[in-house]
């Protein structure tokens, strides 16, 4: 594998293009244009560039770019961005000096990855392809100084409150969960299973509630990659699934979780299943 990207966009479909075409050259995770979901994932996955598929006026990107910029421990992050030649103009209009590299449509993956490989392997700001045996790299700020920053709590001694990890790429459901359970649990929420993976090699959690349908990589690939790894085996897994047809949840119960919730969640039945399985 070589170089690490962090992605955004609001096309999945180009994405995905992107992941699959790009995968013996690159390692890929998306992140959202909120501020704290950036910060942990840079802090998490120490990416070697940053690729935005430009969107017309996403002007909350551009103030995350200026976010990153300002900072000493981001600022020499490439920033890539790809799109149609106007809505790429507009962009590096409004965020200055800050773009590294345009990729402007008409291009393709392939060409993509020939020009960002050129510009990493050029540009000695930046850190070299990862190798067999290569120490990981990390930016100078704590993943618990990030999560305290945001109103996030990090996870604390077992013994005093179990640790909920909550992997669902839909926000509005990660907030839900988080200020449903945090008065008794600590909680941390991840958009990826990607995300969530990177962040269990350095942290711990007693229980995690993974969603079903997700983009990219979904919850049943990130349930076997857990089922898979001996440090992960043991970790209860309940599903959260939108689909009720009886052929969905015939799959979810052949992985054999500790359990799956339909949403709409209802939320004493999620207290009462979380309550179950750490007794």
């Amino acid at each position: 594998m070589g170089y690490k990207l962090l992605i955004y966009g609001k096309s999945p479909a180009a994405m995905k293009d992107f992941f699959f075409q790009t995968r013996n050259s690159f390692k890929c995770l998306s992140t959202t244009n909120l501020k704290e979901d950036i910060l942990t994932h840079i802090e998490v996955f120490a990416p070697d560039g940053f690729l935005l598929f430009c969107e017309p006026a996403d002007d909350s990107m551009v103030a995350q770019l200026k976010m990153l910029k300002s900072n000493p421990d981001y600022k020499n992050i490439p920033i890539f961005i790809t799109g149609e030649s106007g809505v790429c103009e507009s962009f590096e209009k409004k965020a200055t000096g800050m773009i590294a590299l345009t990729l402007r449509k008409p291009t393709s993956a392939p060409i993509m990855e020939q020009q960002i490989n050129r510009f990493l392997a050029a540009n000695p700001g930046t850190k070299k392809p990862d190798k067999p045996g290569d120490s990981k790299t990390t930016l100078n700020v704590s993943l618990d100084d990030l999560m305290r920053s945001f109103g996030d709590t990090p996870p604390s001694d077992p013994n005093k409150r179990r640790h909920i990890l909550v992997v669902d790429d839909d926000r509005s459901i990660l907030k839900l969960l988080k200020t449903a359970l945090s008065d008794d649990y600590d909680v941390t929420a991840m958009v990826s299973g990607n995300m969530a993976m990177k962040f269990l090699e350095t942290k711990t959690a007693d229980l995690i509630l993974l969603d079903y349908e997700m983009p990219i990589e979904n919850g049943a690939e990130v349930f076997k990659k857990l089922r898979a790894d001996k440090r992960f085996a043991d970790i209860p897994v309940v599903f959260l699934t939108g689909v009720a047809d009886s052929s969905r949840i015939k799959e979810v119960l052949m992985l054999k979780p500790q359990g799956y919730l339909l949403k709409p969640i209802s939320m004493d039945r999620l207290m009462s299943s979380i309550k179950g399985i750490l007794k």
